[in-house]
């Protein structure tokens, strides 16, 4: 009997910060559009820092995570809620009107 491989789900912020750290050291930035707002580059590009250039477009934050080493194969990428995008996007909308109102 075949043993099933639990994946242990990390969050898309954590494996941004492992892989942003695993750039730093080849002088390399990840960065990222905001939600929505996408532009020519993809969600996620990577930028030489030293050259001033993009190195990477559409960048895949799984693939960078586990060609870095930083998303081992026992972990998962954690995928999107798109209802608590657009929950916490709603608390801050509140937020700023009651901020607004003050």
């Amino acid at each position: 009997m075949k043993k099933e491989q639990l994946l242990l789900p990390v969050s898309r912020r954590a494996v941004f910060l492992r892989v942003a750290r695993a750039l730093a050291k080849e002088n390399k930035a990840l960065h990222a559009y905001r939600r929505g707002q996408s532009g020519t580059l993809g969600d996620l590009y990577v930028v030489d820092v030293d050259k001033q250039r993009i190195v990477e477009m559409h960048a895949d934050l799984e693939l960078l995570g586990r060609r870095f080493g930083v998303l081992r194969e026992f972990e998962s990428l954690e995928p999107i809620n798109e209802d608590a995008v657009s929950d916490a996007r709603d608390m801050a909308r509140e937020e700023r009107r009651a901020r607004r109102r003050r």
